[in-house]
């Protein structure tokens, strides 16, 4: 199920996922395409055909089993982009783009932070996978940073094939196309680091966070 389609920048820069889903009222965009889900069901479903088995974090009993299933589908979609971004640098030694070549190790650094940050995340939850019960605003935060870290990573992928896709036909544009990329990354991290806050127990909710921009979902 595709969310929306593709929002040219000058009509709309950023889309408000929470006002969105908690809203029964058609949203237009691009002239005819129309986005009206309810939060829970939209991004639950969303979820679902990411990950089959996703159960969300209700009931105690599954929560480490959700947790589990959401970073290795996320870590699925990172490896690839890593996968890409080392494609890349053998591209930018063949033709010789040196001063690419620096931002490009810097990607593939900045994306083994997340991998790392992905990869043990558990070891460092405690709080929520003790507890009975969680609130509904805890559980619906859940729900949208998992959406936005598995999406976000499958986004980072795409972006990281199409670079690479079109390097060798394109290369004045590789440097602007990495830093691009960093910046996903680093928007990426943040993302993982605020889902780790709220599966510890710590205070993270905020209601104005950067939304995720769900063209090409």
């Amino acid at each position: 199920m595709r969310l929306t389609n593709y929002v040219p920048e000058p009509q709309i820069r950023y889309i408000n996922w929470n006002k969105i889903l908690r809203s029964n009222t058609p949203v237009e965009m691009n002239g005819g395409g129309y986005l009206a889900i309810k939060y829970e069901k939209g991004l639950k479903s969303k979820l679902i055909g990411l990950i089959p088995g996703y159960g969300g974090y209700k009931k105690k009993e599954t929560r480490r089993e959700t947790d589990r299933l959401v970073r290795e589908k996320a870590m699925l979609f990172i490896e690839h982009s890593k996968e890409a971004i080392d494609q890349l640098s053998g591209q930018l030694m063949q033709i010789g783009k040196r001063d690419a070549m620096p931002a490009a190790e810097k990607l593939r650094s900045e994306i083994d932070v997340v991998m790392h940050t992905v990869r043990t995340g558990e070891y460092g939850y405690a709080g929520l996978f003790d507890l009975e019960k969680v609130d509904n605003k805890k559980l619906e935060k859940l729900t949208e940073y998992d959406a936005r870290v598995v999406i976000k990573s499958k986004q980072f992928q795409k972006h990281t094939e199409e670079l690479t896709d079109r390097g060798l036909s394109d290369p004045d544009n590789i440097l602007k196309g990495i830093l691009g990329l960093q910046r996903e990354v680093e928007v990426l991290r943040k993302d993982f680091g605020r889902r780790k806050d709220i599966l510890s127990g710590v205070e993270h909710i905020e209601d104005d966070v950067d939304y995720f921009d769900v063209r090409d979902v």
